[in-house]
């Protein structure tokens, strides 16, 4: 039975019982659509697909563009216990240098600089270094709320 016949023949509980049927059968045919459309990722590919999110910004103070990359969720964790207050393990321009160090990356996904930088990084213009930073956190699906959060607990 189609939705025009189940709407046509209503009347009190006729139709909540017509509404629920047709709600019923609009679950079913979507779960079978579901099920039969998609397939199961195989492990090899879930785990060599670049997920991480990118974005070229310009950097006008630096004379062009850069690209970042969300940080990985080992490279999240990290960061989020180093900003956590009662750890205290990282200032301000380190964690923004860190950042930069992991997630400045070439065309071709590599990094851009090395450990060893972070200290030169840390010399870099504050606003940009913030910008860039926030950029990351943005693209790595920390907000301003969840840093917020974790800086007050």
């Amino acid at each position: 039975m189609d939705a025009l016949s189940y709407l046509v023949d209503f009347s009190g509980e006729g139709m909540e019982n017509a509404m629920n049927t047709m709600a019923n059968n609009m679950a079913t045919n979507m779960k079978t659509t579901i099920n039969t459309t998609t397939a199961s990722l195989t492990r090899e590919q879930i785990l060599t697909v670049t997920d991480l999110r990118r974005e070229t910004i310009a950097i006008p103070e630096w004379g062009g563009d850069i690209i970042v990359r969300g940080m990985t969720a080992y490279e999240r964790d990290k960061i989020l216990s180093a900003i956590d207050p009662s750890k205290n393990t990282m200032t301000d321009s380190q964690l923004k240098a860190t950042l930069c160090f992991q997630c400045i990356i070439t065309s071709l996904g590599q990094r851009v600089f090395t450990e060893a930088d972070i200290d030169i990084l840390q010399t870099k213009n504050p606003l940009v270094l913030d910008r860039v930073a926030n950029r990351i956190l943005g693209l790595s699906g920390v907000g301003e709320a969840a840093v917020a959060s974790i800086e007050k607990n």
